[in-house]
Order: C-alpha cells, then structure tokens, then sequence
C-alpha cells in the first residue's frame, strides 16, 4: 500500500501526517509527502514566483517525513513542486497518480485566507476530483 500526504505547515496537515503516520504502521505502508510552492498567476506577464523559499519548503516536508518514519511507515520521502496559487488540488492529483498511491491523506483545511470555513478549497476540490480515496483528517 502507498499513501500520499499533503502538507502546507498548518496544524491541520500536522494532523494529517500523525494519521498517516498510524495507517502506514498499521498497513506497513510506503508514504509520500507532498508540498506544494504556489506561485500567483499574472495577467500582464508571468507568474509571480512563490514567496516561500525552496529551504523552508525542504524543511517542512523533511520534518514530516522523519515524522511518519518515527510512527512506523516502511518508508516515507518527499517531494516539493512548483505550481499555480489555486492549482493545488491539480498538483496533489498529479503527484498522486505519477507516484500510484492508494489513498490521499489530507487535513480539513489549511492556510489559506479563509481559514474559517468547515472544509477548505483545496480539500472539496481533492474530494470531488480524485480518482482513488481521499481521507479528510479533523
């Protein structure tokens, strides 16, 4: 079995690494860690290129893969890519299908402007557009 969890340094994905930290312990799952750098789209040229720096990045994705290796994953790595401010759910499914993993882990909502609704953009949009199973850890 193999999982993808999503991250973007909320406390939200943090619950969503610990979760697939468990399933992967449970199931001897390979897990990938996905972040995503979003660039902001142009009108007058291009792409204004993210202000997350590549290290923070690194960084993230490497804290929650030591993290899911500690919980007892049979192995875990990451991956940061590149992509478009309002793509991220494209992005996540593209990773998930390049890597063929068996279910999607990802928190309810994360950093985004409206941090207050019930489920967040990028979550309904992976709920609704994703070819194999999403689990929303709360």
């Amino acid at each position: 079995m193999k999982l993808l969890v999503a991250i973007d340094g909320s406390e939200h994905s943090a619950k969503a690494v610990a979760a697939a930290g468990r399933l992967a312990a449970a199931t001897g799952a390979d897990v990938v860690v996905v972040h995503q750098r979003s660039d902001s789209a142009s009108d007058h040229g291009p792409a204004v290129p993210s202000s997350e720096g590549f290290a923070e990045a690194q960084s993230l994705v490497d804290s929650a893969t030591a993290a899911l290796l500690v919980a007892g994953a049979a192995s875990a790595r990451g991956r940061v890519v590149r992509g478009l401010h309002g793509e991220e759910a494209k992005t996540i499914l593209d990773v998930a299908r390049d890597e063929d993993v068996d279910i999607i882990v990802v928190g309810p909502r994360g950093l985004g402007r409206f941090a207050g609704l019930l489920v967040g953009s990028v979550t309904d949009r992976l709920v609704q557009l994703s070819d194999r199973p999403v689990l929303v850890v709360r």
